[in-house]
């Protein structure tokens, strides 16, 4: 048993969760997860592949969230709202 202890167990569970700064309840979630299934089947590649699969899942999540504030906001734009300024500056102003 690579968990030698519930002590281990439940403290790196901890450290995984204060990785994730305010999201700590999440990570905590993932921790108690991953480190439940390295328990059961004693392989770290599965964690792994895991972990990756779950960051990029929550990449893409993030990138179509922001592509659709961005479409929201052009379609805003381009009615004439009067609140909807042109926007931020743009690229070449940095």
């Amino acid at each position: 048993m690579l968990c030698r202890t519930h002590y281990s167990f439940w403290v790196t569970a901890a450290l995984f969760a204060a990785e994730h700064g305010p999201y700590w309840d999440v990570g905590l979630l993932a921790g108690i997860l991953y480190n439940w299934w390295m328990v059961r089947t004693g392989r770290l590649a599965d964690c792994i592949v895991a972990h990756a699969v779950t960051n990029g899942l929550l990449a893409a999540r993030v990138l179509r969230s922001a592509l659709a504030v961005l479409a929201l906001n052009h379609s805003a734009r381009d009615s004439g709202h009067p609140f909807i300024r042109d926007g931020p500056a743009s690229p070449q102003a940095f």
